[in-house]
């Protein structure tokens, strides 16, 4: 049985390697042809990877209080911060633009 360290540790690790993965295959799907399965495909994996750029924020921040091992969690948390960062900004860009009426 794993350790409460070990699950920390394999859950950051897990997540970390998720968000590059759906990030990567979000961006080579914004370049194919346009349908509606790949949109809802491309929507789905947009809300992914939404998800796991939270929950790899908090487990980093959770695996650096706890956990003597810090490598990969500082890696993990500044790329889920630039990635809350970008999130944010599409966030309130849409706002804008929905307001401006464009």
């Amino acid at each position: 049985m794993m350790t409460p360290s070990k699950k920390i540790w394999k859950a950051t690790r897990i997540c970390f390697f998720s968000m590059v993965s759906t990030w990567t295959l979000s961006s080579f799907l914004a370049y194919a042809e346009s349908s509606f399965l790949l949109d809802a495909i491309a929507g789905v994996i947009s809300l992914a990877a939404i998800g796991l750029v939270i929950a790899t924020f908090v487990l980093s921040i959770i695996h650096l209080k706890c956990y003597p091992e810090k490598g990969l969690a500082i890696t993990a948390l500044v790329i889920s911060s630039i990635g809350l960062l970008i999130i944010t900004l599409a966030f309130l860009y849409g706002i804008i633009l929905a307001i401006s009426g464009l």
